[in-house]
């Protein structure tokens, strides 16, 4: 791990990580409450009572459509994204959800996207678990997709919002509760993860079934980060770049044309791919970011892989507790960060691989180009192989050794498939998520 200027934007590239106020009873109250005591159980509703997910009363049992005098930023151009736009009041701005199929449906599915993505990345999944009368819900995280950016570009809050994965999950959290939404089948992403489960263990007693795609649930150890190198990398990069991604959006541009490119749709299809992804950044009339902090959230997320260590090890300590639920991981292998392991190609040839005994770095020509010897900085074909060219895994390998293996269902590895696996394997997907909501709660 090369802590100081080791990340190159070539390899950024070739990789990627990730209006008005409802007024809903009680939603002041629950959607923020005061953020420092997420993660603890002493929290209490307006009426005095405990939050402890059981006491909600029938008028939380579902949030508000956007009234008349509400209007999206944008529209999405793509025809799959044809859900009606729901609104969650919350003291630092609307948050933008979608709540699709009956609320009486047997089984609810909550999909949690990562950063800098929107509720958008599960459009194909969303309309196949409806039109199999499941119920979907899937919020956007404030400061992304069409929810309200308080404090970065005009809009006005009166709880400050500081756009860390402890805050996003406060107000996700807040949402679960005001929908009541219980025997959930989560499904999380990237920074979904963190901040899905960071939710589900607050409340294990809402959630039936859990999906993994691509994340982790864990603070990373900047001066000795083993398995999690790459990450740490990602997030060094963020804190010396910082300023610069932020005003230029370059995690959102980077991550944008990689979907778009990944997809074998025609020329048409994808540039208009690349503008919904884009389209909550930026002003559609010049086609620049909207001011030079629109794209703070996704830095800040980026940052506090390292600065938020507390939230993400209070989730990583308490996963236990969703022991035994119905659980399946599908992954993209090809994801440089969150992928398969990786060689450390900052480190002298022998310790490439030492974050994963057993196995030895080589290169899959399946991967990308192989020269003879290894590049300067990281390549999504340099890989650590056990014997016989096994795969290895590191991030669903730890997810399983923190929760357990007793619920689980399925490990579905996509050998060439990168980090955004529902933009190129949604059928895959699909089908693994039949498979886990067929297993009984």
């Amino acid at each position: 791990m090369n802590a100081g200027g080791g990340w190159k934007h070539a390899w950024i590239l070739g990789l990627v990580v990730g209006g008005c106020v409802v007024e809903h009873p009680g939603a002041q109250d629950l959607a923020l409450g005061d953020l420092d005591d997420f993660a603890h159980d002493d929290r209490t509703s307006s009426d005095g009572g405990s939050i402890d997910g059981n006491d909600l009363g029938g008028d939380l049992a579902s949030a508000l459509p956007c009234p008349a005098s509400w209007t999206p930023r944008f529209t999405p151009s793509s025809a799959s994204y044809t859900f009606t736009p729901r609104c969650f009041g919350s003291a630092s701005g609307v948050v933008h959800y979608i709540d699709e199929g009956a609320p009486s449906a047997a089984e609810t599915v909550l999909f949690v996207h990562g950063s800098p993505t929107w509720t958008f990345l599960y459009r194909e999944l969303v309309a196949r678990e409806v039109a199999a009368g499941h119920r979907v819900v899937s919020a956007d995280f404030l400061g992304y997709g069409l929810s309200d950016k308080p404090a970065l570009a005009g809009f006005q809050a009166s709880v400050p919002f500081d756009y860390t994965p402890r805050a996003q999950a406060a107000v996700l959290e807040a949402l679960v509760l005001a929908l009541d939404l219980h025997g959930v089948t989560l499904v999380v992403h990237d920074w979904g993860g963190p901040i899905g489960l960071g939710v589900a263990t607050r409340h294990p007693d809402r959630i039936g079934r859990i999906m993994m795609l691509n994340t982790w649930a864990w603070s990373v150890d900047l001066a000795a980060p083993g398995a999690d190198h790459t990450l740490v990398d990602f997030t060094v990069a963020q804190h010396t770049q910082g300023a610069q991604h932020t005003k230029d959006c370059f995690i959102v541009n980077a991550s944008a044309q990689k979907i778009a490119n990944a997809r074998s749709d025609s020329p048409a299809v994808r540039a208009a791919l690349l503008a919904d992804y884009k389209a909550p950044w930026e002003d559609p009339t010049t086609g620049l970011p909207l001011s030079d902090t629109v794209c703070l959230p996704t830095v800040k997320l980026s940052q506090s892989i390292a600065d938020t260590g507390d939230f993400q090890d209070e989730v990583r300590d308490a996963l236990g507790g969703l022991q035994g639920k119905p659980i399946s991981y599908v992954w993209g292998a090809a994801d440089l960060i969150l992928g398969e392991a990786h060689c450390d190609l900052d480190l002298a040839p022998a310790d490439r691989c030492a974050a994963y005994p057993g196995t030895t770095c080589t290169c899959d020509p399946g991967l990308g180009a192989c020269p003879a010897v290894a590049p300067a900085t990281p390549s999504r074909a340099w890989v650590c192989r056990a014997a016989s060219n096994t795969r290895v895994v590191p991030y669903v390998d730890r997810l399983r050794s923190l929760i357990g293996d007793a619920g689980l269902v399925e490990v579905k590895v996509l050998p060439t498939t990168d980090h955004f696996a529902t933009e190129t394997d949604s059928a895959a997907i699909g089908v693994a998520l039949d498979a886990l909501l067929a297993t009984p709660r």
